[in-house]
């Protein structure tokens, strides 16, 4: 199932025996190359998190401001992610959450899943004890060239994306 939320597009995958981090950073070229040309300029990323025994969560970045107030305003409902971005800041709102935000916010608020994860909680919690993997693909700005990006590789937020993944137990690229 695949979807658009104002401009963030959302995909979820069941899980398929066989799986490896090689299909994960498969599925994230994928959801970029879906959704690339529907914007003109700026950040084009998207986001693949697997969670062992359930499936892949493909989560662009969230753009306007619209997604970006929806994923604030409903912030409790992710209470680990939320954990370590309540203060979150960046100078631009449209910045303040990457695709990776996107991929955890959405993760927690999806059944079966919604609620298994405490505050303060990591995500091996939901998938078997097995760390999590999530891949980033796409680019920064027009002019950047498209490949796997690190979490938070292109913004300013503080905290860092990769500190949110070591603390949430979520490997990476």
């Amino acid at each position: 199932m695949a979807l658009w939320k104002g401009s963030t597009y959302k995909a979820k995958i069941r899980e398929e025996p066989g799986w490896t981090k090689q299909t994960i950073k498969d599925f994230a070229q994928a959801g970029y190359n879906k959704i690339k040309d529907r914007f003109t300029g700026g950040a084009v990323l998207v986001a693949a998190l697997w969670i062992h025994g359930d499936g892949c969560y493909i989560v662009s970045k969230p753009r306007g401001d619209a997604m970006v107030d929806f994923m604030f305003a409903n912030r409790l409902t992710a209470p680990a992610w939320n954990s370590y971005n309540e203060e979150r800041t960046d100078p631009d709102l449209e910045d303040r959450f990457h695709a990776e935000d996107g991929a955890c916010f959405y993760v927690e608020n999806r059944l079966p899943l919604s609620g298994k994860v405490p505050a303060g909680g990591n995500y091996e919690e939901i998938s078997g004890g097995i760390r999590p993997f999530i891949a980033i693909y796409g680019k920064y700005r027009s002019s950047d060239k498209e490949g796997f990006k690190p979490p938070c590789g292109g913004g300013n937020a503080d905290p860092p994306c990769t500190l949110e993944m070591s603390w949430l137990h979520i490997d990476y690229n």
